[in-house]
């Protein structure tokens, strides 16, 4: 019997515990305040806890205008952490930065914008690619297997960012497949359509599961 409500006391607690959890977190909206700064890693977005402009050491006034770019330039950002600390990070290694209620991402070394924010976000950026053509001035007399030349391009692609643990995926139907699984009515759904219709409806899906699936930031 001591044990039946050593349990049920402890069920108790762990309810009240989620609650005050919850009670600390507000549904997101357009109209949320972010705190104005950089992130370390992706837990201090999510906990809307950045280290402050106010706490960086920097010679760029705060009111230029231009303050994060320049900032990001550095090799190195010092800042001053909650214990008074001075301590420095290089901007490759942020996890991202909010500016003026807008958030950007870091993706191999360069920031992006969200332009949106759900469970799961959309973001473009531009990646470096591999490309491999025949080589013009041997092609025709090789019959087009002669020699080729390899070059680096640049190309803009639409990547994921998993709110759930901040994870990025590059933008395609088996990705939503991956990431919309957990809401079993909107995963079966989109099921239901072949792979070529699910491919033309995947940003609609993605919609309706961030609408159906909320995302909650800490109370201002």
């Amino acid at each position: 019997m001591k044990q039946i409500f050593k349990i049920l006391f402890l069920l108790i607690i762990s309810t009240f515990t989620i609650f005050g959890q919850d009670n600390n977190l507000v549904k997101y909206t357009p109209e949320y305040q972010f705190k104005e700064g950089i992130y370390i890693d992706f837990e201090s977005f999510k906990n809307n806890n950045p280290i402050t402009i106010s706490t960086i050491v920097t010679n760029i006034p705060l009111s230029d205008i231009d303050f994060f770019n320049k900032l990001l330039k550095k090799e190195k950002i010092s800042f001053y952490d909650t214990n008074g600390i001075r301590q420095s990070v290089e901007p490759k290694h942020l996890w991202g930065y909010s500016k003026h209620n807008t958030i950007y991402i870091n993706y191999n070394g360069n920031f992006y914008r969200l332009p949106t924010i759900g469970k799961i976000s959309q973001f473009i950026a531009s990646v470096t690619v591999i490309r491999t053509e025949p080589d013009m001035m041997y092609g025709s007399y090789y019959g087009g297997v002669g020699p080729t030349t390899t070059y680096e391009d640049k190309e803009t692609k639409q990547f994921l960012l998993n709110l759930e643990d901040g994870t990025v995926y590059e933008n395609n139907y088996k990705n939503v497949e991956k990431l919309i699984v957990s809401d079993k009515k909107t995963y079966d759904e989109y099921m239901a359509f072949k792979k070529r219709k699910r491919k033309q409806l995947s940003y609609m899906y993605i919609r309706k599961f961030n609408d159906a699936n909320p995302v909650y930031f800490p109370k201002e």
